[in-house]
This record gives structure tokens, C-alpha cells and sequence, in this order.
């Protein structure tokens, strides 16, 4: 709104009453209020030099180009021109290409800018202060970013785009407003705002390669761009892969998580380990995992004769966190172990597991084989096996009292039947046993001594195409 005095004076001899209008061709100047004059009254002056004041006021509604109107007076039925004003209305006409839009997808801790068009189709320049608002409930002050500059200028007659920028930790549907306001007239315009935030895929890959039941490391940074501590919960259900459930980066800063893989079995497999926290969301890491097979366990070493036993206990590491059952299984007959172990759940280190095996063979020298345990758990072992025989031992001596018998137990090893001879040089003994035996088993062999004058001393040889055993004899003489 303008305001112009303008004083009028009679400078003539008679007393003057006359009425004020004002005239235009423009018609935006026709409209009530617009260009009007004070008072408009009928007026009078007195003769000789008598004034008074005018106001004429412009309040323009619009954009007015430069415009002529005339002041007119009207005074005893006669009409003339006082005088012209001149003027014009500048201003600004802003608008928005739209008033709502979306920004799509936006992928989890990442940036996305988005403009807001502004048409200035006025002739003059306008200032906006941009007022930005979450209209949502809860508390986003951390976990998303939604900025942009605090003003705009749009020219005139131009176009100007204002940008969005947007980052969130937070998965969800988010809903601004963006209100554009004229500081001076009050005015204003908004525009609302929508996206939508989606899960961010693995933000990195971690690959460990090691042999079953080694273990191996790997460091992984987890940044914290918030201005205060943030911890996670972990969430991790690849099998053999350990990390902490719970997990603190300091504000501002990087830290290193450490996973560690201790596989079981051969094979490779992959998994995906998730840190969630309320203000950045869910972080997930896509882990490479390959297990190769590992070393024999060390070798157990079997010392024997032929025709004896030996057993010997092992142990194996189980590291099995179930209770589980391990399966037994050699490549050679001449070591015998159970079919199948029972394993309780193993400590967190591992826990030793009990493995007993015989060692008892039907040839001279040395036999290997592999003991194998498997476990749908635990895994596989392979102990290596290795046993020697040396020809049987003299055994005895058997002491016989004249007229009496020993008995002698006797064995055959073989892994088939086997016809032996019974051999002693002396006639005061003699021998009973049944002359074939079948495979691996147990006879006892009869000993009888007639009796003599003096102690009598004799070998009984035992013999059959794969082996001879000697017992040393001794016949004790009568006592009367």
C-alpha cells in the first residue's frame, strides 16, 4: 500500500464546494479499495488562498503495469482534470511444478538428492526462508537427515530448483513438509515429501579359508557417524562362525569386529551375520567360508607277538557343542575298535574324547591301516594306525608235578582254520589238543608229566604254516 498527500487550493474570490474522483481505463484500478482517495466527501474551501489535503492510497491486489489515471472535480454540474497520477504494481508469482513427490527408494545409509522446482513468473525477485518438517511420531533426530539450504532467491521471470538431501539409518516410510516462506508478505507455499527407505545389502565381503578344526580370524571396521555410542546386538547363525553378541562403536568412530571360523567339516558354505541397533538399523556382512580337510591326527604305534593283543587308548579334540555320536571304521581287520562313541557336548575350547583300539594280527612284521571316526557334527578324524609283530616269545616255564596235567591256553590268530602240531621230544610228556582250530579261536591244550626220579626240562612246539610258539616245560619228580 502507497499513500500520497496532494493539497488543494482556492485562490479564487468565492467560496468553492466540489466532490473528488478518480478515473482509469485500467480495469485491476477499478476494483473497490484499489486506487481510492480521502476523504470522499463533498469538500469546501473558503475564498482566498483556503486549503486542504487529499490522501490518495494505492493498494494494488496485483501485478499492475504502468498505468495514467486522473483526479477529477466536479464543482456546479462542471467536471475537470485536478490532476494525474501515474504508478505501477511489481511483484512476484511463485509456483511449484508440483506439490507432493516421492523419492522412490532409498537404499539404507546411503544419499539421495532430489530437487523442488519453483517458477518466479513475476517481475520481481523473492526470498524464501525453507522450513523443513518430519512429520513423523517418533524421534528421528538421529537415525535420518533430511536438509537443505535455510533460503532461496528466485529471480524473476526464471526458473530455480531447490535440492533435498536425504540419508537415513532406518528402514521404514518417511513424510515431510518443506514450507517456502515470504518474510515479508507473510506468503507461502509447501510441499510434501515421501520415500521410502529400504534394507541396505552387505556392505562388505569377508572370506576365511582354514582346515577343519583349525581356527581363523578376520577384522571387520563398523563405523558409527552418530555423535554418541551406539551398540549393536549381533545376530549371527552361520554355523562355526563365533562373534559377540553384543557390539559398541564411540560416537563418531570405527571399530573392529572380529569374526572367527572354526569349521568342522570340509566344504564351503556362505552366511550373512547382522548388527541391528535402533538408530542405524540392520548392517549385514556376507561371509565366504571354506573348509579344507586337515592332517591326520598323530599316529599310534602298536608293539606285539604274534598271538597276543595289544590295546591302546587314544584320544581325538571333539569340538562338537551338541552331544553327538561318532561311527568307527578301520581298513584293516587286525585292529579292532568299537562301532560307534558317544560324545558329550564339547567346552568351548574342545574336549577330549576316548578312542580305544586292539591291535592283534595273524602275520610277522609290520601292518598299517587308517582308523576313521565320522560324526554328522563333528566331523571326520583320521588317526593313522601302525603295529608290529615279532615272533612269538618262549612262554612258560609250565610247571608239572609227576602224574599230573597243565593246561595251557592257545590261540588261533588266523583269519581262517588252521591244522597245528604238537611237538615235545621227551617221553615222559605228553600233549592233547584238538589238531585244527577255526579262525580266531581259543582252545586249551592238555599237558600230562609221568613222573621221574629228577626234574625234567622239554619244549612244547606249537606249529602250523604261518608260525610256530614254543612253551617251556618243566616236570617236577615225585616227592616218595
Amino acid at each position: 500500500m502507497v499513500k500520497k498527500i496532494v493539497t488543494i487550493a482556492n485562490n479564487s474570490a468565492a467560496p468553492l464546494a466540489f466532490k473528488l474522483r478518480v478515473t482509469s481505463t485500467v480495469p485491476e484500478l477499478q476494483e473497490a479499495g484499489v486506487l481510492c482517495l480521502k476523504p470522499s466527501k463533498k469538500l469546501k474551501l473558503k475564498p482566498r488562498a483556503d486549503t486542504c489535503k487529499v490522501e490518495v492510497t494505492f493498494s494494488p491486489k496485483r501485478r499492475i503495469q504502468l498505468f495514467t489515471g486522473e483526479v477529477l472535480l466536479e464543482c456546479r454540474g462542471l467536471v475537470s482534470s485536478l490532476f494525474v497520477v501515474r504508478g505501477s504494481c511489481q511483484g512476484s508469482l511463485v509456483i511449484l511444478d508440483q506439490d507432493h513427490f516421492s523419492f522412490g527408494a532409498v537404499v539404507q545409509q546411503s544419499y539421495r538428492c532430489q530437487p523442488i522446482v519453483m517458477r518466479n513468473v513475476g517481475d520481481r525477485a523473492v526470498r524464501f526462508l525453507v522450513v523443513i518438517d518430519m512429520l513423523k511420531s517418533e524421534n528421528l533426530e538421529n537415525s535420518s537427515v533430511l536438509q537443505g539450504s535455510s533460503y532461496i532467491d528466485v529471480p524473476s521471470s526464471a526458473r530455480k530448483d531447490y535440492q533435498l538431501t536425504f540419508l537415513s539409518y532406518e528402514e521404514g516410510v518417511f513424510i515431510a513438509k518443506v514450507t517456502f516462506l515470504n518474510e515479508t508478505t507473510r506468503e507461502y507455499l509447501f510441499h510434501m515429501v515421501t520415500f521410502k527407505v529400504v534394507a541396505l545389502g552387505p556392505i562388505g565381503i569377508v572370506k576365511m579359508s582354514t582346515a577343519v578344526r583349525q581356527r581363523v580370524s578376520s577384522t571387520v571396521k563398523v563405523d558409527n557417524p552418530l555423535p554418541v555410542p551406539v551398540t549393536f546386538d549381533i545376530n549371527c547363525e552361520v554355523p562355526n562362525v563365533s562373534v559377540p553378541q553384543h557390539f559398541t562403536v564411540p560416537a563418531q568412530s570405527k571399530a573392529n569386529l572380529v569374526l572367527e571360523y572354526q569349521p568342522l567339516k570340509t566344504g564351503e558354505s556362505t552366511g550373512h551375520p547382522v548388527l541391528q541397533n535402533s538408530n542405524l538399523g540392520s548392517l549385514s556382512y556376507k561371509l565366504q567360508l571354506k573348509a579344507t580337510s586337515s592332517r591326520p591326527e598323530k599316529p599310534v604305534y602298536f608293539r606285539t607277538t604274534l598271538g597276543s593283543r595289544q590295546t591302546i587308548t587314544t584320544k581325538i579334540q571333539n569340538f562338537a557343542q551338541r552331544k553327538t555320536e561318532y561311527l568307527l571304521q578301520t581298513d584293516c581287520a587286525d585292529f579292532q575298535t568299537t562301532k560307534s562313541i558317544s560324545a558329550a557336548p564339547a567346552s568351548a575350547g574342545g574336549s577330549n574324547l576316548n578312542v580305544e583300539v586292539t591291535f592283534e594280527t595273524c602275520h610277522l612284521g609290520q601292518t598299517k591301516a587308517m582308523l576313521q571316526l565320522s560324526s554328522a557334527l563333528g566331523g571326520q578324524y583320521c588317526i593313522p594306525l601302525i603295529g608290529l609283530a615279532l615272533p612269538p616269545e618262549l612262554q612258560g616255564p609250565f610247571l608239572i608235578p609227576a602224574g599230573s596235567t597243565t593246561s595251557i591256553s592257545f590261540r588261533n590268530v588266523f583269519l581262517k582254520a588252521m591244522a597245528f602240531q604238537y611237538a615235545v621230544k621227551h617221553p615222559a610228556f605228553t600233549v592233547r589238543a584238538p589238531k585244527t582250530l577255526c579262525a580266531k579261536s581259543s582252545t586249551t591244550i592238555t599237558v600230562s608229566f609221568t613222573g621221574g626220579p629228577a626234574t625234567v626240562t622239554n619244549r612244547l612246539v606249537v606249529s602250523c604254516p604261518g608260525g610256530s610258539w614254543i612253551f617251556h616245560l618243566w616236570g617236577l619228580p615225585s616227592t616218595c
